[in-house]
Protein backbone atom coordinates (compact mmCIF):
# COMPACT_ATOMS: atom_id res chain seq x y z
CA UNK A 1 0.00 0.00 0.00
CA UNK A 2 2.91 2.03 0.54
CA UNK A 3 4.50 2.09 -2.49
CA UNK A 4 0.94 2.76 -4.47
CA UNK A 5 0.55 5.79 -2.09
CA UNK A 6 4.00 6.93 -2.63
CA UNK A 7 3.99 6.39 -6.28
CA UNK A 8 0.60 8.28 -6.74
CA UNK A 9 1.93 11.11 -4.57
CA UNK A 10 5.19 11.46 -6.61
CA UNK A 11 3.31 11.18 -9.82
CA UNK A 12 1.17 14.08 -9.08
CA UNK A 13 3.71 15.93 -8.08
CA UNK A 14 5.89 16.08 -11.56
CA UNK A 15 2.26 16.70 -13.23
CA UNK A 16 1.50 19.67 -11.14
CA UNK A 17 5.14 21.55 -12.10
CA UNK A 18 6.34 20.16 -15.63
CA UNK A 19 5.76 22.07 -18.57
CA UNK A 20 2.71 21.39 -21.01
CA UNK A 21 5.81 20.39 -23.88
CA UNK A 22 6.86 17.75 -21.18
CA UNK A 23 5.41 14.14 -21.61
CA UNK A 24 5.20 11.90 -18.54
CA UNK A 25 5.76 8.13 -19.15
CA UNK A 26 5.22 5.55 -16.28
CA UNK A 27 6.38 2.15 -16.96
CA UNK A 28 5.15 0.00 -13.94
CA UNK A 29 5.63 -4.22 -12.82
CA UNK A 30 5.87 -6.09 -10.06
CA UNK A 31 6.03 -3.66 -7.32
CA UNK A 32 8.05 -0.82 -8.88
CA UNK A 33 7.09 2.37 -11.02
CA UNK A 34 9.35 3.45 -13.17
CA UNK A 35 9.43 7.67 -14.21
CA UNK A 36 10.34 8.94 -17.53
CA UNK A 37 9.97 12.01 -19.58
CA UNK A 38 10.43 13.16 -22.96
CA UNK A 39 12.33 16.05 -23.11
CA UNK A 40 12.47 17.62 -26.64
CA UNK A 41 12.25 13.94 -28.08
CA UNK A 42 14.49 12.70 -25.60
CA UNK A 43 13.29 10.16 -23.19
CA UNK A 44 15.04 11.11 -19.69
CA UNK A 45 14.43 8.93 -16.50
CA UNK A 46 13.74 10.86 -13.29
CA UNK A 47 13.22 8.03 -10.56
CA UNK A 48 12.27 5.08 -9.73
CA UNK A 49 9.65 3.83 -6.61
CA UNK A 50 9.53 0.14 -5.54
CA UNK A 51 8.53 -1.81 -2.56
CA UNK A 52 10.91 -3.99 -1.13
CA UNK A 53 9.96 -7.74 -1.28
CA UNK A 54 8.65 -9.24 2.18
CA UNK A 55 9.45 -5.71 4.01
CA UNK A 56 7.05 -2.80 4.68
CA UNK A 57 9.70 -0.69 2.74
CA UNK A 58 9.85 1.34 -0.32
CA UNK A 59 12.54 2.22 -2.34
CA UNK A 60 13.31 5.29 -3.81
CA UNK A 61 16.04 5.93 -6.89
CA UNK A 62 16.97 9.07 -8.78
CA UNK A 63 19.96 10.93 -10.41
CA UNK A 64 20.92 14.24 -8.89
CA UNK A 65 21.79 15.24 -12.72
CA UNK A 66 18.02 15.51 -13.67
CA UNK A 67 17.21 17.70 -10.79
CA UNK A 68 20.23 19.91 -11.78
CA UNK A 69 18.95 20.05 -15.47
CA UNK A 70 14.89 20.72 -14.77
CA UNK A 71 13.82 23.07 -12.12
CA UNK A 72 10.28 21.67 -12.62
CA UNK A 73 11.32 17.86 -10.92
CA UNK A 74 13.33 19.82 -8.45
CA UNK A 75 10.07 21.53 -7.21
CA UNK A 76 8.74 17.91 -7.78
CA UNK A 77 10.76 16.31 -5.68
CA UNK A 78 10.49 19.00 -2.74
CA UNK A 79 6.65 18.28 -2.51
CA UNK A 80 7.42 14.89 -2.59
CA UNK A 81 9.93 15.15 0.55
CA UNK A 82 7.83 17.53 2.36
CA UNK A 83 5.00 14.66 1.93
CA UNK A 84 7.09 11.75 3.59
CA UNK A 85 7.93 14.45 6.51
CA UNK A 86 4.80 15.55 7.18
CA UNK A 87 3.27 11.91 7.21
CA UNK A 88 5.75 10.31 9.63
CA UNK A 89 8.25 8.02 6.99
CA UNK A 90 11.59 7.34 8.35
CA UNK A 91 14.36 7.37 5.43
CA UNK A 92 17.94 6.30 5.06
CA UNK A 93 20.31 6.60 2.21
CA UNK A 94 20.66 2.52 1.18
CA UNK A 95 23.00 3.64 -2.38
CA UNK A 96 25.29 6.19 -3.69
CA UNK A 97 26.64 6.38 -7.73
CA UNK A 98 29.59 8.08 -8.22
CA UNK A 99 30.28 8.60 -11.98
CA UNK A 100 33.22 9.82 -13.60
CA UNK A 101 33.17 10.31 -17.39
CA UNK A 102 36.01 9.47 -19.30
CA UNK A 103 36.15 11.72 -22.67
CA UNK A 104 37.72 11.43 -25.67
CA UNK A 105 40.66 9.64 -23.28
CA UNK A 106 41.08 7.41 -26.30
CA UNK A 107 43.56 4.47 -25.45
CA UNK A 108 43.73 5.19 -21.90
CA UNK A 109 40.13 4.77 -21.47
CA UNK A 110 39.84 1.75 -22.82
CA UNK A 111 42.77 -0.32 -20.95
CA UNK A 112 42.07 1.37 -17.64
CA UNK A 113 41.54 -1.59 -15.29
CA UNK A 114 40.81 -2.28 -11.69
CA UNK A 115 42.94 -4.56 -9.91
CA UNK A 116 42.76 -5.72 -6.26
CA UNK A 117 43.27 -9.14 -5.09
CA UNK A 118 40.40 -11.19 -4.62
CA UNK A 119 38.46 -9.40 -6.22
CA UNK A 120 35.83 -10.57 -8.75
CA UNK A 121 35.70 -9.37 -12.05
CA UNK A 122 33.10 -10.13 -14.42
CA UNK A 123 32.68 -8.75 -17.93
CA UNK A 124 29.69 -8.71 -20.18
CA UNK A 125 29.55 -8.46 -23.96
CA UNK A 126 27.77 -7.69 -27.01
CA UNK A 127 25.49 -10.11 -28.05
CA UNK A 128 25.85 -8.73 -31.93
CA UNK A 129 29.45 -7.58 -31.87
CA UNK A 130 31.22 -9.51 -29.30
CA UNK A 131 32.62 -6.34 -27.97
CA UNK A 132 32.87 -5.90 -24.21
CA UNK A 133 31.16 -3.20 -23.46
CA UNK A 134 30.60 -3.74 -19.33
CA UNK A 135 32.77 -4.85 -16.69
CA UNK A 136 32.20 -5.24 -12.70
CA UNK A 137 34.70 -5.39 -10.46
CA UNK A 138 32.77 -6.64 -7.31
CA UNK A 139 29.73 -8.47 -6.97
CA UNK A 140 26.79 -6.35 -8.01
CA UNK A 141 24.89 -7.55 -4.99
CA UNK A 142 27.43 -6.78 -2.16
CA UNK A 143 27.80 -3.15 -0.57
CA UNK A 144 30.11 -2.19 -3.02
CA UNK A 145 31.29 -2.66 -6.49
CA UNK A 146 32.70 -0.58 -9.21
CA UNK A 147 31.54 -1.01 -13.02
CA UNK A 148 33.22 0.70 -16.29
CA UNK A 149 31.18 0.59 -19.42
CA UNK A 150 31.08 2.59 -22.84
CA UNK A 151 28.63 4.94 -22.11
CA UNK A 152 28.86 6.37 -25.94
CA UNK A 153 27.42 2.84 -27.37
CA UNK A 154 24.25 3.25 -24.72
CA UNK A 155 23.67 6.82 -25.94
CA UNK A 156 23.65 5.62 -29.80
CA UNK A 157 21.01 3.08 -28.52
CA UNK A 158 19.35 6.03 -26.52
CA UNK A 159 19.09 8.08 -30.37
CA UNK A 160 17.57 5.09 -31.85
CA UNK A 161 15.17 4.46 -29.02
CA UNK A 162 14.72 8.24 -29.93
CA UNK A 163 13.74 8.45 -33.68
CA UNK A 164 11.67 5.04 -33.47
CA UNK A 165 9.36 6.46 -30.84
CA UNK A 166 9.50 9.79 -33.15
CA UNK A 167 8.88 7.64 -36.81
CA UNK A 168 6.01 6.21 -34.86
CA UNK A 169 4.40 9.65 -34.06
CA UNK A 170 4.61 10.68 -37.51
CA UNK A 171 3.21 7.52 -38.95
CA UNK A 172 0.11 7.23 -36.26
CA UNK A 173 -0.22 11.61 -37.16
CA UNK A 174 0.16 10.05 -41.42
CA UNK A 175 -2.76 7.61 -40.86
CA UNK A 176 -5.14 9.79 -38.27
CA UNK A 177 -4.61 12.40 -40.89
CA UNK A 178 -5.51 9.87 -44.09
CA UNK A 179 -8.83 8.55 -41.96
CA UNK A 180 -10.10 11.96 -41.50
CA UNK A 181 -9.66 13.93 -45.08
CA UNK A 182 -11.74 11.68 -47.84
CA UNK A 183 -9.20 13.74 -50.45
CA UNK A 184 -6.64 15.32 -49.62
CA UNK A 185 -3.31 16.54 -51.93
CA UNK A 186 0.35 15.56 -51.82
CA UNK A 187 1.09 19.34 -50.33
CA UNK A 188 -1.45 18.87 -47.42
CA UNK A 189 0.76 15.63 -46.27
CA UNK A 190 3.54 17.98 -45.77
CA UNK A 191 1.52 21.37 -44.36
CA UNK A 192 -0.88 18.64 -41.71
CA UNK A 193 1.97 15.68 -41.38
CA UNK A 194 5.16 16.60 -41.31
CA UNK A 195 6.99 19.21 -43.26
CA UNK A 196 10.80 17.76 -42.46
CA UNK A 197 10.00 15.12 -45.59
CA UNK A 198 10.58 18.13 -48.35
CA UNK A 199 14.52 17.38 -47.52
CA UNK A 200 14.05 13.46 -48.86
CA UNK A 201 15.94 13.74 -52.32
CA UNK A 202 13.63 11.07 -53.74
CA UNK A 203 10.25 12.73 -52.67
CA UNK A 204 7.45 10.72 -54.14
CA UNK A 205 3.54 11.36 -54.43
CA UNK A 206 2.94 11.39 -50.23
CA UNK A 207 -0.84 10.04 -50.50
CA UNK A 208 1.00 6.91 -51.32
CA UNK A 209 1.68 5.24 -47.61
CA UNK A 210 4.54 3.47 -48.79
CA UNK A 211 6.09 6.76 -49.94
CA UNK A 212 6.09 8.35 -46.77
CA UNK A 213 7.42 5.58 -45.21
CA UNK A 214 10.05 5.76 -46.90
CA UNK A 215 10.83 9.41 -46.61
CA UNK A 216 10.31 9.59 -42.72
CA UNK A 217 12.42 6.54 -42.68
CA UNK A 218 15.39 8.73 -44.68
CA UNK A 219 14.82 12.04 -42.84
CA UNK A 220 15.19 10.72 -38.98
CA UNK A 221 17.59 8.39 -40.32
CA UNK A 222 19.67 11.04 -41.58
CA UNK A 223 18.77 12.82 -38.41
CA UNK A 224 20.16 10.32 -36.27
CA UNK A 225 23.52 10.35 -37.69
CA UNK A 226 24.03 14.05 -37.37
CA UNK A 227 23.31 13.60 -33.83
CA UNK A 228 25.65 10.29 -33.34
CA UNK A 229 28.28 12.76 -35.20
CA UNK A 230 28.12 15.21 -32.18
CA UNK A 231 29.13 12.68 -29.53
CA UNK A 232 32.47 12.76 -28.36
CA UNK A 233 35.03 9.99 -30.73
CA UNK A 234 35.05 8.18 -27.23
CA UNK A 235 32.85 7.93 -24.15
CA UNK A 236 33.57 5.47 -21.22
CA UNK A 237 31.73 5.95 -17.48
CA UNK A 238 33.33 4.70 -14.74
CA UNK A 239 30.89 4.23 -11.74
CA UNK A 240 31.72 3.49 -8.22
CA UNK A 241 28.58 2.13 -5.99
CA UNK A 242 28.87 1.66 -1.96
CA UNK A 243 26.25 0.81 -0.11
CA UNK A 244 25.54 -0.11 3.88
CA UNK A 245 28.48 0.26 5.63
CA UNK A 246 29.95 2.01 3.41
CA UNK A 247 27.51 5.04 3.35
CA UNK A 248 28.50 7.78 6.52
CA UNK A 249 26.47 9.61 8.61
CA UNK A 250 23.40 7.45 6.57
CA UNK A 251 23.64 10.20 3.70
CA UNK A 252 27.24 10.56 1.82
CA UNK A 253 29.91 8.25 0.88
CA UNK A 254 33.08 6.85 2.86
CA UNK A 255 36.07 8.75 1.35
CA UNK A 256 38.46 5.84 1.74
CA UNK A 257 36.45 3.46 -0.05
CA UNK A 258 36.39 5.40 -3.02
CA UNK A 259 40.00 6.84 -2.58
CA UNK A 260 40.67 2.97 -2.18
CA UNK A 261 38.64 2.10 -6.12
CA UNK A 262 40.53 5.09 -7.28
CA UNK A 263 44.29 4.05 -6.23
CA UNK A 264 43.70 0.45 -8.14
CA UNK A 265 42.94 2.14 -11.00
CA UNK A 266 46.16 0.86 -13.66
CA UNK A 267 46.20 1.50 -17.15
CA UNK A 268 48.41 -1.50 -17.77
CA UNK A 269 49.95 -1.94 -21.04
CA UNK A 270 49.72 -5.41 -21.15
CA UNK A 271 51.43 -5.72 -24.33
CA UNK A 272 54.80 -4.63 -22.69
CA UNK A 273 55.10 -7.58 -20.39
CA UNK A 274 59.13 -8.26 -21.09
CA UNK A 275 57.85 -12.69 -20.28
CA UNK A 276 56.06 -13.77 -23.73
CA UNK A 277 54.19 -16.56 -21.76
CA UNK A 278 53.30 -14.03 -18.99
CA UNK A 279 52.38 -11.43 -21.51
CA UNK A 280 50.21 -13.70 -23.62
CA UNK A 281 48.42 -15.38 -20.37
CA UNK A 282 47.24 -12.00 -18.60
CA UNK A 283 46.17 -10.98 -22.24
CA UNK A 284 44.06 -13.99 -22.15
CA UNK A 285 42.92 -13.34 -18.73
CA UNK A 286 42.30 -9.92 -18.93
CA UNK A 287 39.93 -10.32 -22.40
CA UNK A 288 37.72 -13.16 -20.61
CA UNK A 289 38.85 -15.81 -22.68
CA UNK A 290 41.10 -18.02 -20.47
CA UNK A 291 39.51 -19.02 -16.69
CA UNK A 292 41.91 -18.11 -13.96
CA UNK A 293 41.65 -21.53 -12.75
CA UNK A 294 43.23 -22.84 -16.33
CA UNK A 295 46.50 -21.32 -15.08
CA UNK A 296 48.96 -23.13 -12.83
CA UNK A 297 49.10 -21.59 -8.98
CA UNK A 298 52.83 -20.37 -9.75
CA UNK A 299 51.73 -18.14 -13.02
CA UNK A 300 48.74 -17.05 -11.06
CA UNK A 301 50.81 -15.50 -9.07
CA UNK A 302 53.20 -14.26 -11.41
CA UNK A 303 50.20 -12.50 -13.13
CA UNK A 304 48.70 -10.85 -10.22
CA UNK A 305 51.81 -9.28 -9.30
CA UNK A 306 52.50 -8.37 -12.63
CA UNK A 307 49.14 -6.65 -12.28
CA UNK A 308 49.88 -5.04 -9.09
CA UNK A 309 53.64 -3.76 -9.90
CA UNK A 310 55.53 -2.36 -12.97
CA UNK A 311 58.28 -4.63 -12.23
CA UNK A 312 58.43 -8.00 -10.00
CA UNK A 313 61.22 -10.64 -9.21
CA UNK A 314 60.94 -14.00 -9.43
CA UNK A 315 63.42 -16.12 -7.04
CA UNK A 316 64.16 -18.61 -4.62
CA UNK A 317 66.52 -19.48 -1.85
CA UNK A 318 69.59 -20.51 -2.66
CA UNK A 319 68.87 -24.60 -1.55
CA UNK A 320 65.16 -24.45 -2.56
CA UNK A 321 63.99 -25.46 -6.31
CA UNK A 322 60.37 -23.70 -5.22
CA UNK A 323 59.63 -19.50 -6.82
CA UNK A 324 58.69 -17.42 -5.28
CA UNK A 325 57.33 -13.89 -6.89
CA UNK A 326 57.27 -10.33 -5.54
CA UNK A 327 57.76 -6.38 -6.19
CA UNK A 328 61.34 -5.61 -7.23
CA UNK A 329 61.28 -2.82 -4.88
CA UNK A 330 60.37 -5.59 -1.74
CA UNK A 331 63.12 -7.61 -2.90
CA UNK A 332 65.77 -4.75 -3.07
CA UNK A 333 65.12 -4.00 0.38
CA UNK A 334 65.36 -7.81 1.46
CA UNK A 335 68.25 -7.70 4.39
CA UNK A 336 69.27 -11.26 2.95
CA UNK A 337 68.50 -11.08 -0.29
CA UNK A 338 72.27 -12.57 -0.75
CA UNK A 339 70.82 -15.45 -0.08
CA UNK A 340 68.31 -15.87 -2.64
CA UNK A 341 68.85 -16.59 -6.29
CA UNK A 342 67.12 -13.90 -9.33
CA UNK A 343 65.54 -16.58 -12.18
CA UNK A 344 63.46 -13.70 -13.94
CA UNK A 345 63.15 -10.08 -13.71
CA UNK A 346 59.51 -9.43 -15.35
CA UNK A 347 58.81 -5.29 -16.27
CA UNK A 348 55.50 -3.48 -17.73
CA UNK A 349 54.42 -0.41 -18.41
CA UNK A 350 51.66 1.29 -16.77
CA UNK A 351 50.34 4.93 -17.28
CA UNK A 352 49.21 6.67 -13.83
CA UNK A 353 47.79 9.93 -16.02
CA UNK A 354 44.00 9.21 -16.06
CA UNK A 355 43.87 7.63 -12.80
CA UNK A 356 45.82 10.81 -11.32
CA UNK A 357 43.26 13.22 -13.21
CA UNK A 358 40.22 11.02 -12.02
CA UNK A 359 41.92 11.21 -8.14
CA UNK A 360 42.45 15.25 -8.56
CA UNK A 361 38.57 15.61 -10.18
CA UNK A 362 36.96 13.42 -7.26
CA UNK A 363 38.75 16.34 -4.90
CA UNK A 364 37.57 19.09 -6.10
CA UNK A 365 34.41 17.88 -6.45
CA UNK A 366 34.16 15.96 -3.28
CA UNK A 367 32.99 18.53 -0.91
CA UNK A 368 30.09 19.63 -3.65
CA UNK A 369 28.68 16.03 -3.99
CA UNK A 370 28.44 15.37 -0.33
CA UNK A 371 26.37 19.09 0.56
CA UNK A 372 24.30 17.98 -2.66
CA UNK A 373 23.81 14.41 -1.04
CA UNK A 374 22.71 15.92 2.53
CA UNK A 375 20.10 18.08 0.63
CA UNK A 376 18.53 15.67 -0.95
CA UNK A 377 17.97 14.01 2.65
CA UNK A 378 14.83 13.89 4.27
Amino acid sequence: MQFIRLSSVFEQSIKTYKPNDVELELKGSNGSTQFYAWVNDTRESLANISSVPYQQLCRFDMNPKRQRSFSWLNNAFNDFKNYINDNGFTTKTSQIDIAFDLIDEGQLADTLTYYKPNVKRTALFNGQTGKQESVYYGTRSSSRFLRMYDKKVEQENTLTLKYSRLKKIAIRKYKSFVSNNNSFTHQDVIDNVNSDVTVFPFLDDLRNYSNFETAIDWVFNQKKLVEKQKLPASWRRLEIVVRGEFISDKVTFNDDVIYEYISGLHNNVLESISDPILRSITIGVDSGYVNPKEISASLNLQRRNILKYDKIVIYRDNNSYNTKVTSFENFDVMSDKDTKKVVRIITKNDDHSLRDRILKQFNSQKKALKDELRSYSV
